[in-house]
């Protein structure tokens, strides 16, 4: 729309000023072209700035594009207000009047072709960075997911190595064995599994060395019993044996 707006006003403000006149509805008519110009370069710039403006590499591309630009549309709409629309006497030049709106023209395409290459690359930067931004999100999915494996492989393990530690101490304890060792282990469930194996494993030894005391006491003792059962009976022998000699002694006496 720019350089359509600038290639009208140019053609009919030649074509005025090399009839060297013009009718009010052609000023009215340039004066607009005039206003068009402005008001689509305006657009223009707000849009280029836009496009660069977190982008800082083709913000630098385009500045020097967009400054020559800027200088030519001026001074092509410069002309076409001090030669055409302001001056009452149309005696410019035509052939210099469309060189330099022609010149004004160009530079617009010239910045159309530098930012085109310069949006082309910041694209192309940006694919590139999307493309390795998922590169760099399914590497963390799989590291996430090796990660995830090794922890459930370490848990089944530690889980296994402490319940067949558990099993194996119940056996010994169900074979008679009390002096079996509990291996410390950590503070999870399998953890409290052990440990309440080895608080059974110690009041069952505890029980076990307190019947086998009350055992030994009541052998102790019967062993007393008995021996003083042997005593017994060996004075009431010698007493019988008394008593038989005194009664022959009184036989004897009678």
């Amino acid at each position: 729309h720019l350089t359509e707006a600038f290639g009208q006003a140019r053609g009919l403000g030649a074509a005025i000023l090399g009839s060297g006149s013009a009718t009010q509805e052609d000023r009215a008519r340039i004066s607009h072209l005039g206003g068009a110009v402005t008001q689509r370069f305006a657009e223009a710039r707000k849009y280029f700035d836009l496009a660069v403006r977190d982008d800082p590499v083709a913000r630098a591309a385009l500045t020097g594009a967009l400054d020559a630009a800027m200088g030519a549309a001026d001074k092509g709409l410069a002309a076409l207000d001090t030669h055409l629309i302001r001056s009452p006497a149309l005696t410019y030049p035509a052939a210099e009047f469309y060189d330099q709106v022609t010149h004004a023209i160009e530079a617009q395409f010239k910045l159309v072709d530098v930012a085109m290459t310069a949006l082309g690359t910041a694209l192309e930067r940006q694919v590139q960075a999307a493309r390795n931004e998922i590169v760099l999100v399914l590497g963390l999915g799989a590291a996430f997911a090796v990660l995830a494996a090794w922890f459930m492989w370490t848990v089944t393990r530690v889980t296994t190595a402490t319940m067949s530690a558990a099993l194996a101490v119940a056996e010994a304890v169900a074979a008679g064995d009390l002096t079996v060792e509990v291996p410390a282990t950590s503070h999870d469930e399998a953890g409290q599994v052990l440990a309440a194996l080895e608080r059974m494993k110690t009041n069952l030894a505890r029980t076990v060395g307190s019947v086998r005391g009350n055992a030994e006491s009541v052998a102790t003792a019967s062993a007393q019993i008995a021996q003083g059962n042997q005593d017994l009976s060996s004075r009431t022998e010698e007493q019988a044996s008394s008593l038989q000699q005194t009664a022959a002694s009184m036989e004897q006496l009678g």
